[in-house]
């Protein structure tokens, strides 16, 4: 059968045309998607974000992330703000060796690679005394999410992810009715040798600020006469829990449990009260090489839908922002909240409390 050679033309010339609608409703909506980002904002943030476009990027130093989690927190950066920002990452190693750094970087002269820095309480102290951060005292008034009462040390930080620590215990492997309820609890015939816990004891710390220096330490002796198993690093703590290993770590953090959990494995946190949380910041260098996309950055990481991406992909988030799992889980719960003050006694507290379990010191 012979078709008219014109009919093939014509099909084309209908193909051409349904392509070009196409691209062009695709180019439509994503004007329309930057217009309505941007129209929700104060000329204040729009020039911000201008001056964002212009810089096409930004780095954030925080706890290591896949390229695969870090492209996700660009797309809801880049969606939020009708950009096309790059994101950037340096996997954190530790704390007190990036302050240093950033200290020598700054001497130097040089640009800080970093346009947003986790950082805990000591190496912010030490970055706001060298006068290395920006003043963040307008963000609440800038972006609405960011409430005013996240701001601290003078405006240079931003209180960023809790770190809430409790008894984890396999669900397989502990009934309901024998969860821990109270810290005594860990004290009971019935858990000795059956507990495990990592060297990291910044719990005990915030516990201290709440309880006291002395019994505290009084606490963790009576622990140590439990035969606690001791692990360095908290995922494989709880992978021994997990396992079976193990039926209970006598306290670990929720940000690690729940990422496990998440992947199938039978864990809970009690939620043993006072529940000791610490803290950790964000920090915008004043030195930073893309200040406008660092302010942008910030504000994305903080508003509830950025704040859910970021908890997606790292299991960290603070109990401040009422969407994340932590201000639900901790609501009505008595806290052992650190304070930024008390946690510069960290380092000393923390030397006491190996002493006292008869443990190296955590780095």
């Amino acid at each position: 059968m012979k078709t008219d050679p014109s009919s093939h033309g014509e099909g084309r010339a209908h193909l051409f045309v349904l392509m070009l609608t196409l691209a062009l409703v695709g180019l439509v909506g994503t004007t329309v998607g930057r217009v309505q980002a941007q129209g929700k904002w104060s000329p204040e943030v729009l020039k911000i974000i201008d001056g964002a476009k212009k810089e096409g990027k930004v780095n954030f130093y925080g706890v290591n992330l896949s390229p695969q989690d870090i492209k996700k927190l660009e797309q809801g950066l880049n969606k939020m703000f009708g950009t096309s920002l790059v994101l950037e990452h340096e996997p954190s190693r530790h704390f007190g060796t990036k302050a240093a750094t950033m200290v020598s970087e700054a001497k130097a002269g040089l640009p800080s690679p970093n346009d947003a820095v986790n950082m805990n309480s000591s190496g912010m102290d030490f970055l706001a005394r060298q006068g290395l951060l920006r003043d963040l005292g307008s963000l609440p008034k800038t972006f609405p999410d960011i409430k005013a009462d996240w701001i601290i040390n003078e405006n240079r930080a931003m209180l960023f992810w809790h770190g809430v620590y409790g008894p984890v215990y396999n669900t397989n492997l502990v009934p309901k009715d024998k969860v821990p309820k109270r810290w005594e609890d860990l004290l009971s015939p019935a858990w000795k040798d059956k507990m495990i816990m990592s060297t990291g004891l910044d719990q005990f710390t915030a516990l201290a600020e709440s309880w006291g220096v002395e019994r505290t330490a009084d606490f963790l002796r009576k622990l140590k006469g439990q035969n606690v198993a001791i692990q360095r690093g908290a995922t494989a703590v709880l992978q021994r829990v997990a396992s079976g290993e193990f039926p209970l770590a006598a306290t670990q953090i929720y940000g690690t449990m729940k990422r496990i959990q998440g992947k199938g494995a039978p864990l809970e946190m009690a939620f043993v009260e006072p529940v000791p949380m610490s803290a950790t910041y964000l920090l915008l260098p004043s030195n930073s090489a893309h200040p406008n996309a660092g302010l942008l950055f910030a504000a994305y990481i903080m508003s509830p839908s950025g704040h859910a991406v970021y908890e997606q992909v790292s299991g960290l988030s603070s109990a401040f922002v009422e969407t994340s799992s932590l201000s639900k889980v901790l609501k009505g719960k008595k806290l052992a909240l650190m304070s930024p003050e008390w946690a510069l006694k960290g380092e000393e507290l923390g030397l006491r409390w190996s002493k006292v379990l008869g443990i190296p010191a955590s780095e």
